[in-house]
């Protein structure tokens, strides 16, 4: 079995990352140069050092197939006393369609409530991003009409439209509550987690 482990970014690990990825159509364009990467780096950095947030080198056997990142959640658009973090992940190419994006995503959220004391794991995507929608449906993620009434997380709704208007595009949120991860803990997929989708 593949064992994938997200590892603290330094200099040399972010000068492999790049060195593979930034050529790849999918790599973010803000990052296409190196100095703009390690700027990107740098930024996690000083997060990381305020405990606001982290960027995790994503290896299997040694050799380097993605990043992660960890970001907290803007707790003005999020419901009262909850705290929530905002996860992002990046596969290299050649690791796509492999069944690994899965167990990154696990080992994501392991990071996230196993080392810090928040409530829910939140993941944005864009409405036309099918391929990010349907790995996230994977996992056992489903999604709820964006008309209904019934859903336990509208109180979720101002920071999916925060993030909607940010991104000037449609998005899905998908978020995973801490309960809901413990009860899914040793299984092989992630089910009970739910979606909510807006238009922009």
């Amino acid at each position: 079995m593949v064992r994938v482990l997200l590892r603290p970014v330094t200099e040399s690990l972010a000068c492999e990352l790049w060195a593979q990825g930034h050529s790849e159509t999918d790599w973010p364009n803000f990052l296409k140069s190196w100095p703009s990467f390690m700027d990107h780096i740098r930024q996690f950095w000083a997060l990381d050092a305020l405990g606001l947030g982290s960027l995790k080198i994503v290896t299997v056997d040694e050799g380097i197939c993605g990043f992660v990142t960890i970001t907290d959640a803007d707790e003005r658009f999020l419901p009262d006393g909850i705290r929530g973090v905002e996860c992002g992940t990046y596969l290299l190419e050649r690791f796509r369609h492999t069944g690994l994006n899965a167990s990154v995503k696990r080992e994501c959220f392991r990071e996230v409530f196993d080392r810090t004391t928040v409530d829910c794991c939140l993941f944005v995507v864009a409405t036309r991003n099918a391929r990010a929608i349907r790995a996230l449906e994977k996992l056992g993620l489903r999604s709820w009409p964006d008309d209904s009434l019934a859903s336990t997380d509208m109180s979720l709704w101002p920071y999916l439209r925060r993030k909607s208007w940010e991104q000037g595009e449609s998005c899905v949120l998908f978020v995973l509550w801490r309960q809901q991860h413990e009860q899914c803990k040793g299984q092989s997929s992630s089910t009970g987690i739910q979606s909510s989708i807006t238009k922009h």
